[in-house]
């Protein structure tokens, strides 16, 4: 034992403790500089061979001969001088063999972990740039959706904003409504005024009817008075005066009529202005209406405020039905105001006819009286005549006799001709009777009267005729006359004085009658301004109907206008609720994209594991392959040295023979290589196909294996250069090319939206294939290199353990490879 530093037992102190016990001891990884490295595995224990060789199989029956051979291994009871005599020939061409093998096998092998490493890192940096690809596509969607929602919430912001505008739109539409509230109230107001109205024109006609029936009985009492001309002698003057004043009252009468009448027209003109006015401020009005359904056309959405205004429309609509019923009233209630002023006009007419005829009659009277006074004078002188011829007195007493028949039947005759008078008095109180109930039948009773006048004015021409004879018979009897003229003078005085008291009754009672004129046509006045007023408020009432009308077709064009807005914030809200479900599909897509994300994560991660562990062995087997050509190189000097050794002991030495040898061996090992590789391609041909479509239900996704299609590959080289062929690639599931049809009748978006779906979707599968691709590819490699390791159980696990156990059959020789080292 040789001193050193270390081994001071200063430093023993220091000198950490062993973590794995008692017992434990370095072992050299090499008996000397030029030996060749025995793996732990092979150097203390024996593999039991498969019964069917497999890939490498060679190789490992050449190690466990040459563990077998090795000093550990030897047992102490085992003779180690007694060593078996071979042929120099057959121990060198054993030797040769045996170097010749195990150099191929680890050039083939080293070049398949080359190969697979190579392949790995490949698919490593696709899958480390499609990651990054699908990172960028993960960042470029998450930015739509920022802009996406970034546009949702101005749009949430912008509908905030108009809710005040709304909500003052509303307002104004309350007002609007508050106001066709007043419109209604007004019409029912005019509606309560129309029977007040009809019952006023109920009362001016029974007014009417009682002017009427007051004239029949004015002319009746006049009729009366005429049926006393005879007894109206003295006071016909008086009369005459008295119908002079009358005349002149009905001048005045007349001048005052016209005077109203002008007043009329006055204020048929200020009418007109009023009505301009009215017009303007309904013109205003109008206006402000169309500012507040300008303001009020804005408000969308509103579905109740809607539901409310049609209702006020309809209500509206009642009540211009109703302000129209009015209208149509108004036009018949003007014609009866038309007919009744025409009415009154033909009662006026009719009047004054009625005091011409009354005049006409008292001239009649007047002549007559004159013609009585004619033959007063005449009975007079017949009188005195009678004195001086009393024979003759039968004879004038005759006469006389016959007069006073003349006089009765001329007395009969004015009576006659005051009856007809009364009859036609009649029949105009029947005709302005009916006139106030029937106008036509009036204007045609007016026309009958028009019609009669001729007549009327032949009648008196005959009455004129027969009063000319009558003079001529007064002037013959006035002779006979003047002898009765002291009788009659006797009694006229007497009848003189009962004449005046009944004058002077009848002056009073035609002056009540007069008054009471007067006041009638007072009372008609004053009819007539009521029906001027009443005919003012129709008026208004048809100005309020025609603001009704206007208001309602405004409020219709409105409801228009509102029914337009809201179908456009319905579209709006369809738009939005296709953003949403858009929005929704994008976060699912996010959410997958993210569960990609950490499947490729621990995809890559068990990737980075195996290629670790590949490295690993990859530098172990290295070293151990220069190791090993150190070792053939001093086995061949060897060799060299001992086949001299041998040729110099045998006695002779013979190069070409030496030469041939080399040939023929070279042969050997070229015919035995040629027949392995035959066998090594058999059996992956048999066995490759199988193997794999078994293993295809270890994927992620569950593809079964009629989605997978792996020949067997048509390198014969080594079983470890199948990997980096495609042939062991899976196909990737066939994408359906048939593009479904939009349905009948469904927009344009909807069908762009499915496209957009139907790409995701096999974005989706196309990722999720490559990830059962790379994951498949991952489990060939490490099945490929566990092969001869371990055995698969009958069940099928999951991936995560089965990487895990493949992972625990490769690494334990390299583990224990690493103790008997002591490399970290």
């Amino acid at each position: 034992m040789m001193w050193s530093k270390q081994k001071s037992p200063r430093f023993e102190k220091e000198k950490p403790t062993n973590p794995i016990g008692p017992g434990y001891y370095d072992l050299p990884s090499v008996l000397h500089e030029q030996s060749v490295t025995i793996p732990g595995s092979d150097r203390f224990q024996e593999q039991p061979m498969p019964e069917t060789p497999g890939p490498g199989s060679y190789a490992q029956g050449t190690k466990a001969s040459k563990a077998k051979q090795c000093k550990e291994n030897r047992p102490p009871s085992r003779d180690r001088n007694s060593k078996q005599i071979q042929s120099p020939k057959q121990v060198k061409g054993d030797f040769l063999q045996t170097k010749l093998e195990e150099e191929e096998h680890l050039r083939r092998e080293a070049e398949g972990r080359l190969l697979q490493l190579t392949e790995s890192a490949r698919q490593t940096a696709a899958e480390y740039a499609q990651l990054r690809g699908e990172h960028f596509t993960l960042a470029q969607t998450q930015e739509k959706s920022k802009i996406v929602i970034a546009d949702l919430q101005a749009a949430l912001t912008a509908i905030e904003e108009k809710v005040p505008q709304l909500e003052s739109q509303l307002v104004d539409a309350e007002a609007a409504r508050a106001a066709a509230a007043q419109h209604k109230q007004e019409a029912e107001s005019l509606r309560a005024e129309v029977p007040a109205l009809r019952k006023q024109l109920e009362d001016s006609e029974a007014a009417h009817a009682a002017a009427a029936k007051q004239h029949a009985e004015e002319v009746q009492r006049l009729q009366g008075e005429v049926s006393q001309v005879p007894e109206l002698k003295k006071q016909l003057a008086e009369m005459e005066a008295m119908r002079r004043a009358a005349a002149v009252q009905h001048e005045c009468a007349e001048e005052r009529l016209q005077t109203e009448v002008a007043q009329v027209s006055e204020l048929q003109k200020q009418l007109q202005e009023a009505k301009a006015s009215t017009d303007a401020i309904m013109a205003e009005q109008a206006e402000e209406i169309s500012t507040l359904q300008a303001t009020a056309s804005k408000v969308p959405g509103l579905e109740k405020n809607l539901f409310d205004i049609e209702a006020a429309l309809a209500a509206a609509r009642e009540e211009s039905s109703q302000v129209e019923s009015l209208q149509a009233e108004v036009p018949g209630l003007r014609k009866q105001l038309e007919d009744s002023e025409a009415a009154h006009a033909a009662a006026a007419k009719q009047h004054a006819e009625e005091v011409q005829r009354l005049q006409g009659e008292v001239s009649q009277v007047s002549e007559l009286q004159q013609q009585v006074k004619d033959m007063e004078a005449a009975l007079e002188a017949a009188a005195k005549e009678q004195e001086q011829e009393s024979c003759k007195s039968r004879a004038e007493a005759s006469q006389v006799h016959e007069l006073t028949k003349r006089l009765a039947d001329l007395e009969a005759a004015g009576q006659k001709a005051a009856e007809r008078h009364e009859q036609d008095l009649q029949k105009l109180r029947e005709e302005a009777s009916s006139s106030a109930i029937e106008h036509e039948g009036a204007l045609a009773s007016l026309q009958a009267e028009v019609s009669q006048v001729p007549l009327l004015k032949e009648r008196l021409a005959e009455a004129e005729a027969t009063i000319t004879v009558q003079r001529q018979a007064e002037l013959q009897a006035q002779a006979a006359e003047a002898e009765l003229h002291k009788k009659l003078a006797d009694a006229e005085a007497k009848c003189q004085s009962v004449e005046l008291e009944a004058n002077e009754t009848e002056v009073t009672q035609l002056q009540e009658q007069l008054a009471a004129a007067r006041a009638e046509n007072s009372a008609l006045m004053s009819d007539k301004d009521q029906l001027k007023k009443d005919l003012e408020k129709l008026k208004f009432a048809e100005i309020n109907a025609n603001m009704t009308k206007n208001a309602k077709e405004r409020a219709e064009a409105q409801v228009r206008d509102l029914k337009m807005d809201l179908e456009q914030w319905r579209s709006k809200a369809q738009s939005f609720v296709r953003d949403e479900d858009k929005m929704k599909r994008q976060e699912e897509d996010v959410g997958r994209l993210e569960q990609e994300a950490k499947d490729l994560h621990q995809q890559n991660a068990q990737l980075l594991v195996t290629f670790q562990q590949f490295k690993t062995e990859w530098d172990l087997m290295r070293a151990e392959n220069q190791s090993l050509q150190e070792t053939l190189a001093t086995y061949e000097m060897n060799l060299d040295r001992a086949t001299d050794h041998n040729a110099q002991m045998m006695g002779h030495v013979n190069p070409k023979q030496k030469i041939r040898h080399m040939v023929n061996l070279k042969e050997e090992n070229k015919e035995l290589r040629e027949q392995l590789k035959k066998a090594k391609q058999r059996i992956t041909q048999l066995g490759g196909e199988g193997l794999l479509e078994a293993l295809a239900s270890f994927s992620h996704r569950g593809l079964g294996a009629d989605q997978l299609s792996i020949p067997a590959s048509a390198c014969p080289d080594t079983p470890c250069q199948s990997v980096q062929g495609e042939s062991r690639t899976p196909k990737r599931p066939s994408t359906p090319s048939r593009k479904m049809s939009p349905r009948r009748g469904s927009p344009e978006e909807e069908y762009q939206v499915w496209l957009a779906d139907e790409d995701r979707r096999r974005q989706l599968q196309d990722r999720a294939v490559e990830r059962v691709q790379t994951d498949f590819q991952h489990f060939i490699a490490l099945i490929e290199r566990a092969v001869l390791s371990g055995e698969m159980s009958g069940d099928s696990p999951n991936p995560a353990a089965l990487l895990e156990r493949l992972r625990s059959v490769v690494h334990p020789a390299m583990q224990g490879g690493r103790v008997a080292s002591g490399t970290p």
